[in-house]
Protein backbone atom coordinates (compact mmCIF):
# COMPACT_ATOMS: atom_id res chain seq x y z
CA UNK A 1 0.00 0.00 0.00
CA UNK A 2 1.65 3.43 -0.92
CA UNK A 3 2.28 5.55 2.18
CA UNK A 4 0.67 9.62 2.11
CA UNK A 5 3.27 11.64 2.28
CA UNK A 6 1.36 13.24 5.06
CA UNK A 7 2.23 10.12 6.79
CA UNK A 8 6.01 10.02 6.09
CA UNK A 9 6.25 14.52 6.65
CA UNK A 10 5.13 12.92 10.35
CA UNK A 11 7.07 9.61 10.83
CA UNK A 12 10.57 12.16 9.80
CA UNK A 13 8.92 14.94 12.34
CA UNK A 14 9.00 12.14 14.95
CA UNK A 15 12.13 10.27 14.21
CA UNK A 16 13.37 13.86 14.83
CA UNK A 17 11.70 14.68 17.70
CA UNK A 18 12.96 10.97 19.48
CA UNK A 19 16.41 11.50 18.59
CA UNK A 20 16.62 15.43 20.15
CA UNK A 21 14.92 13.82 23.35
CA UNK A 22 17.07 10.63 23.64
CA UNK A 23 20.16 12.99 23.05
CA UNK A 24 18.83 15.58 25.57
CA UNK A 25 18.26 12.49 28.16
CA UNK A 26 21.91 11.64 27.65
CA UNK A 27 23.34 15.04 28.57
CA UNK A 28 20.91 14.38 31.51
CA UNK A 29 23.03 11.48 32.61
CA UNK A 30 26.39 13.22 31.80
CA UNK A 31 25.31 16.27 34.00
CA UNK A 32 26.03 15.27 37.41
CA UNK A 33 28.85 17.69 38.00
CA UNK A 34 26.87 20.45 37.02
CA UNK A 35 23.94 19.47 38.80
CA UNK A 36 26.12 18.85 42.15
CA UNK A 37 27.10 22.48 41.68
CA UNK A 38 23.97 23.71 40.99
CA UNK A 39 22.77 21.79 43.82
CA UNK A 40 24.36 23.30 46.66
CA UNK A 41 23.25 26.66 45.38
CA UNK A 42 19.76 25.94 45.51
CA UNK A 43 20.76 24.54 49.38
CA UNK A 44 23.02 27.47 50.06
CA UNK A 45 20.04 29.73 49.21
CA UNK A 46 17.75 27.64 51.87
CA UNK A 47 19.79 29.06 54.65
CA UNK A 48 20.75 32.28 53.49
CA UNK A 49 18.67 35.09 55.65
CA UNK A 50 19.57 37.67 52.58
CA UNK A 51 17.51 35.51 49.90
CA UNK A 52 13.61 35.68 50.38
CA UNK A 53 12.00 32.82 51.13
CA UNK A 54 9.85 32.89 48.27
CA UNK A 55 12.88 33.20 45.74
CA UNK A 56 14.35 29.94 47.92
CA UNK A 57 10.90 27.79 47.45
CA UNK A 58 11.53 28.74 44.19
CA UNK A 59 15.20 27.54 43.08
CA UNK A 60 14.12 24.50 45.37
CA UNK A 61 11.19 23.51 42.90
CA UNK A 62 13.82 23.64 39.63
CA UNK A 63 16.66 22.06 41.87
CA UNK A 64 14.45 18.83 42.23
CA UNK A 65 15.09 18.49 38.01
CA UNK A 66 18.78 18.65 39.57
CA UNK A 67 19.08 16.35 42.21
CA UNK A 68 16.96 13.26 40.20
CA UNK A 69 19.04 14.22 36.89
CA UNK A 70 19.98 10.55 36.83
CA UNK A 71 16.04 9.69 36.59
CA UNK A 72 15.06 12.34 34.24
CA UNK A 73 17.93 11.10 31.75
CA UNK A 74 16.52 8.01 32.39
CA UNK A 75 13.01 8.81 31.68
CA UNK A 76 14.35 10.95 28.24
CA UNK A 77 16.53 8.24 26.93
CA UNK A 78 13.60 5.50 27.14
CA UNK A 79 10.69 7.93 25.62
CA UNK A 80 13.00 8.98 22.99
CA UNK A 81 13.61 5.60 22.30
CA UNK A 82 9.69 4.48 22.44
CA UNK A 83 8.99 7.66 20.31
CA UNK A 84 11.67 6.44 17.36
CA UNK A 85 9.89 2.86 17.51
CA UNK A 86 6.25 4.25 17.62
CA UNK A 87 7.72 6.53 14.30
CA UNK A 88 8.93 3.55 12.71
CA UNK A 89 6.19 1.20 13.17
CA UNK A 90 4.02 4.59 11.96
CA UNK A 91 5.28 4.49 8.08
CA UNK A 92 4.49 0.39 8.14
CA UNK A 93 0.79 2.03 9.20
CA UNK A 94 0.24 -0.02 12.61
CA UNK A 95 -2.46 1.91 14.17
CA UNK A 96 -0.87 1.18 18.04
CA UNK A 97 1.79 3.40 16.72
CA UNK A 98 -0.08 6.33 15.96
CA UNK A 99 -2.28 5.97 19.29
CA UNK A 100 1.13 5.73 21.03
CA UNK A 101 2.22 8.96 18.96
CA UNK A 102 -0.84 10.64 19.63
CA UNK A 103 -0.34 9.86 23.57
CA UNK A 104 3.01 10.91 23.80
CA UNK A 105 2.00 14.49 21.73
CA UNK A 106 -0.66 15.22 24.27
CA UNK A 107 1.66 14.71 27.25
CA UNK A 108 3.98 16.84 25.66
CA UNK A 109 1.33 19.27 25.23
CA UNK A 110 0.76 19.18 29.34
CA UNK A 111 4.38 18.97 30.20
CA UNK A 112 5.56 22.36 27.90
CA UNK A 113 2.44 24.55 28.74
CA UNK A 114 3.32 23.51 32.71
CA UNK A 115 6.86 24.36 31.46
CA UNK A 116 6.27 27.32 30.30
CA UNK A 117 4.41 28.47 33.52
CA UNK A 118 6.82 27.43 35.39
CA UNK A 119 9.25 29.34 33.04
CA UNK A 120 7.20 32.49 34.03
CA UNK A 121 6.87 32.06 37.90
CA UNK A 122 10.52 31.91 38.20
CA UNK A 123 11.45 35.00 36.01
CA UNK A 124 8.91 36.91 37.69
CA UNK A 125 10.19 36.01 40.92
CA UNK A 126 14.16 36.57 40.25
CA UNK A 127 13.54 39.81 38.30
CA UNK A 128 10.94 41.01 40.95
CA UNK A 129 11.95 39.32 44.01
CA UNK A 130 15.99 39.26 43.97
CA UNK A 131 16.78 42.24 41.45
CA UNK A 132 15.80 45.17 44.22
CA UNK A 133 17.79 43.34 47.32
CA UNK A 134 20.92 42.61 45.04
CA UNK A 135 21.03 46.43 43.89
CA UNK A 136 21.36 47.21 47.40
CA UNK A 137 23.85 44.52 48.24
CA UNK A 138 25.59 46.46 45.08
CA UNK A 139 25.98 42.58 43.65
CA UNK A 140 25.80 42.00 40.23
CA UNK A 141 23.68 38.99 38.69
CA UNK A 142 26.33 38.51 37.06
CA UNK A 143 28.08 37.56 40.34
CA UNK A 144 25.53 34.86 41.16
CA UNK A 145 26.48 32.08 38.32
CA UNK A 146 29.92 32.47 36.63
CA UNK A 147 28.97 33.52 33.18
CA UNK A 148 25.10 34.43 33.95
CA UNK A 149 24.07 36.52 31.36
CA UNK A 150 23.71 40.49 32.09
CA UNK A 151 19.82 41.56 32.54
CA UNK A 152 19.45 42.75 28.85
CA UNK A 153 20.35 39.50 27.72
CA UNK A 154 18.20 37.74 30.38
CA UNK A 155 15.15 40.04 28.78
CA UNK A 156 15.85 39.02 25.19
CA UNK A 157 16.25 35.41 26.49
CA UNK A 158 12.72 35.91 28.12
CA UNK A 159 11.32 37.28 24.40
CA UNK A 160 12.88 34.38 22.74
CA UNK A 161 11.69 31.72 25.11
CA UNK A 162 8.38 32.79 24.65
CA UNK A 163 8.66 32.85 20.82
CA UNK A 164 9.66 29.52 20.96
CA UNK A 165 7.21 28.27 23.67
CA UNK A 166 4.39 29.66 21.31
CA UNK A 167 5.85 27.82 17.97
CA UNK A 168 6.86 24.64 20.18
CA UNK A 169 3.14 24.50 21.67
CA UNK A 170 1.63 25.32 18.01
CA UNK A 171 4.14 22.09 16.93
CA UNK A 172 2.59 19.68 19.13
CA UNK A 173 -1.09 21.06 18.69
CA UNK A 174 -0.25 20.53 14.89
CA UNK A 175 0.80 16.67 15.15
CA UNK A 176 -2.04 16.07 17.31
CA UNK A 177 -4.35 17.32 14.74
CA UNK A 178 -3.02 15.49 12.18
CA UNK A 179 -2.35 12.60 13.66
CA UNK A 180 -6.45 12.13 14.65
CA UNK A 181 -6.87 13.90 10.63
CA UNK A 182 -8.57 11.60 8.30
CA UNK A 183 -5.53 11.01 5.94
CA UNK A 184 -3.39 9.44 9.15
CA UNK A 185 -5.99 7.47 10.27
CA UNK A 186 -7.46 5.77 7.09
CA UNK A 187 -4.12 5.01 5.67
CA UNK A 188 -4.12 3.12 8.96
CA UNK A 189 -7.57 1.47 8.88
CA UNK A 190 -6.92 0.42 5.05
CA UNK A 191 -3.46 -1.15 6.00
CA UNK A 192 -3.61 -4.65 6.23
CA UNK A 193 -0.45 -4.94 8.50
CA UNK A 194 -2.81 -2.40 11.33
CA UNK A 195 -5.02 -4.98 11.52
CA UNK A 196 -4.29 -6.97 14.92
CA UNK A 197 -1.03 -6.03 14.10
CA UNK A 198 1.94 -5.71 16.80
CA UNK A 199 5.36 -4.12 16.63
CA UNK A 200 6.51 -7.25 14.96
Amino acid sequence: MKKPILVIILVVAWMLIGIKIFSGGIGWLKAHDVSQVIINFFEESKTDDDIPKQFSNVVGIVGIFYKYHTLMGIIRVVMGLFILVSAFYLLRLRSWARMALEIIAWFNLVLATAGVVLFIFIWKTWFFTMSPILEEMAISPTEIFEGMPELSYMYNQLIYSSVFSVVYLSAVILMIILLRGKTVRNAVKLSPDSVNAGPV
